[in-house]
């Protein structure tokens, strides 16, 4: 389990697009995400193939933060224990960069799934 917490920032509205973290897969089972309303910044890449430069180009979903609503992201460990069948959640975390972002602390709890090292699938 990761708690996060991201500093308030100054409002800085440049026309530039600004990433907390930068697209990415999680490589264990299963994430499950818990944010609060309102501390928006997650963004997803539905359909993105494995091969496909890692989201560059592709469109991006903003996921709303909602308070008592757990974000759930599927990991390479599950996408390959499925044959594919599911698909590692590829996503990015955008920082505040427009006027209407939310630019105060940000705090989320992420909890990593992953399965025992003494366990033969």
């Amino acid at each position: 389990m990761r708690l996060l917490h991201y500093f308030e920032l100054p409002e800085v509205s440049d026309g530039k697009v600004y990433h907390r973290a930068g697209a990415h897969a999680d490589w264990d089972f299963l994430t499950l995400l818990f944010e609060k309303e309102g501390q928006n910044g997650l963004e997803i890449c539905p359909g993105r193939e494995v091969v496909s430069g890692l989201g560059i180009g592709d469109e991006w979903t903003k996921v709303e933060a909602t308070t008592g609503e757990i974000v759930c992201n599927i990991g390479d460990v599950l996408m390959s224990w499925s044959d594919d069948r599911f698909k590692s959640t590829i996503h990015r975390f955008k920082a505040p960069c427009d006027p209407h972002d939310y630019f105060g602390d940000r705090y989320s709890i992420a909890y990593f799934n992953h399965p025992s090292k003494d366990i033969l699938v």
